[in-house]
């Protein structure tokens, strides 16, 4: 079976869970087969350095990509993450204070395991951010055009950022 070879193609950032949501289309104004879409949770890029960026720094080279889309959808209830459900859950899970203590301690990462866990609550900030990243990065090619929108997939309705 021979692969359909799309030219150009867009990615997308998103938060949106499950199958492909029809606003991404009205957003990019491309087919399916024309994308390709990169899960997030909370729709942030937490790490210049880490596996989201190399996956969108991947495709740019390798798939041809020439628009980025960061989309997020500003009904998503993954941004209102209560830090003490979660620490309840990981303790729930078996993980013990300690261990917490511990990473924080050692400072695995910027703040603290809660802070990092928990992120940003303000999906436009977080878009604003992701878009700065990937525009910035020294390894992003500097012809790719990024774009940050706000959906509301119930309405079918989006908003641009800045």
């Amino acid at each position: 079976m021979k692969r359909t070879v799309v030219e150009k193609k867009a990615l997308v950032i998103t938060s949106l869970q499950g199958d492909l949501d029809p606003t991404i289309l009205l957003i990019t104004k491309r087919k399916p087969e024309e994308l390709m879409i990169i899960n997030t949770f909370g729709g942030l890029i937490s790490q210049p350095y880490g596996c989201i960026i190399r996956s969108i720094i991947m495709a740019a080279y390798y798939e041809n990509i020439k628009e980025i889309y960061v989309i997020g959808e500003e009904t998503n209830h993954e941004y209102a993450v209560n830090a003490k459900d979660l620490l309840k859950k990981i303790s729930d899970a078996g993980i013990a204070e300690k261990t917490i203590e511990t990473l924080d301690y050692i400072k695995v990462v910027e703040k603290n395991i809660e802070t990092w866990l928990i992120g940003p609550q303000d999906i436009k900030e977080i878009i604003k951010k992701n878009i700065e990243l990937i525009q910035k990065h020294p390894l992003m090619p500097q012809s790719i055009n990024v774009f940050g929108f706000i959906t509301n997939s119930e309405a079918k309705e989006f908003t641009a950022i800045k």
